[in-house]
């Protein structure tokens, strides 16, 4: 009985990998589909076709975010943008229109603050103005089919209970309605290893183990 399971515990690890961190919430309306259902929004947030777009229409500060439950582990964020900010900055402006995307992290949804820094941990995933991206820590490459937008993806590991897309325009020329930018297709998908892999790692887990119980005897 010993031996045999030993011998199937490759397998049995394997599976355990493979089936960790798929226990998951994903974000509710990503695709925008049911207007601005499930996420929160502060300023000209509005659907556009199809799409969300954070807009600076009497607003000098547009917000879009929602949290999603997540367990512990390895996950992909992707979204959708379109970038249609001003390069319009005339002498009494901050300077250019500027869009910003964060992943924000916390134990507590309830208690999330952006405004006043109540969250627990924060990943820069990318600036822009009229001109273009200033900084990304992801991967940006055009959308296939769909002129002018564009799709962002990044890997990261999650320790929270929640992870928070935030998405946020700033209208530093003081200029109306002038700038926008749209959002669509925003996911949380759990990183799978691929069943090789899993059962390699697990076969040196098992092999480990067996050599510190001879070791020890």
């Amino acid at each position: 009985m010993c031996k045999r399971y030993f011998a199937m515990s490759p397998i049995i690890l394997a599976a355990s990998l493979c089936c960790a961190g798929t226990g998951y919430a994903t974000l509710v309306n990503g695709d925008f589909s049911s207007g601005l259902d499930g996420w929160s929004v502060q300023g000209d947030v509005a659907v556009e076709s199809g799409a969300a777009v954070l807009r600076d229409d009497a607003e000098w500060y547009s917000l879009l975010f929602q949290g999603a439950a997540l367990e512990p582990g390895a996950y992909t964020l992707q979204f959708d943008f379109f970038n249609a900010l001003s390069g319009d900055v005339p002498d009494f402006a901050l300077g250019p229109d500027y869009f910003v995307a964060s992943l924000y992290f916390t134990d507590d949804l309830g208690a999330f603050d952006l405004l006043n820094g109540v969250y627990d941990d924060a990943i820069g995933l990318m600036d822009m103005d009229f001109a273009g991206i200033i900084s990304s820590s992801g991967s940006i490459a055009p959308v296939a089919g769909m002129d002018g937008w564009y799709r962002y993806s990044i890997g990261f590991s999650n320790a929270y209970a929640y992870a928070i897309p935030v998405f946020e325009m700033m209208d530093f020329n003081f200029v109306d309605n002038d700038s926008g930018v749209g959002v669509d297709n925003v996911r949380i998908d759990p990183i799978i290893p691929e069943p090789a892999t899993a059962l390699l790692f697990a076969c040196g887990l098992a092999l480990r183990a067996a050599w510190k119980r001879r070791a020890a005897k």
